[in-house]
């Protein structure tokens, strides 16, 4: 089964397809959330998982809350539009359950979950990092930046979750490439 991972922004979000049976990611993109609720209008991933978010105590500005509503909408968009009221197609996913799944930690801060996330891949690519690679020679991890790697660890962690349920999906239906076009035909950063 392909998984779609979101880490959604105020302004942007970050998006991750995922074969939860190989665990390795098979597109991703970093857009407008305008782009990205196209991605999500058009998709055809067996499920989405969506970092939640959930206040500790803080305040929090307007910012904050409109992330709430763009998490709803990406939500929303994807249990009508691709598969007609199924709810259970939705996983909304907590910060802190990322770290406790990739790191065994619920306080993990974004650079021990981005090097646990990469300490999963084998090293194929070159340079210093060789999860990542460098252009001439790309690993498994190449091209991801920013809350990319966020996206990964969700969709890492859901894995993990449900492992039974990425298991026993089989359908390796993969985003075809006018899914993964914004709504006016621009190829963005793959």
């Amino acid at each position: 089964m392909i998984l779609l991972a979101i880490d959604p922004g105020t302004y942007d979000s970050a998006l991750v397809w995922l074969d939860t049976v190989t665990q390795m990611p098979v597109a991703k993109e970093l857009c407008s959330n305008s782009d990205a609720m196209a991605y999500v209008r058009g998709d055809t991933s067996g499920h989405l998982a969506i970092e939640e978010i959930v206040s500790y105590g803080a305040s929090v500005g307007h910012e904050t809350f409109d992330t709430c509503r763009m998490i709803g909408r990406m939500q929303e968009a994807f249990v009508w539009q691709v598969w007609g009221g199924d709810e259970s197609r939705v996983s909304l996913i907590r910060r802190k359950t990322v770290g406790k799944t990739i790191c065994l930690n619920g306080n993990a801060k974004d650079p021990q979950i981005r090097q646990a996330v990469i300490d999963r891949f084998a090293p194929s690519g070159g340079g210093k990092c060789r999860q990542v690679g460098i252009k001439t020679a790309p690993g498994p991890l190449f091209g991801f930046r920013k809350d990319l790697w966020s996206a990964l660890a969700i969709g890492l962690a859901w894995c993990e979750l449900h492992h039974e349920e990425a298991r026993k999906q089989t359908d390796l239906s993969y985003p075809s490439e006018t899914c993964l076009l914004p709504p006016d035909g621009e190829k963005g950063a793959k």
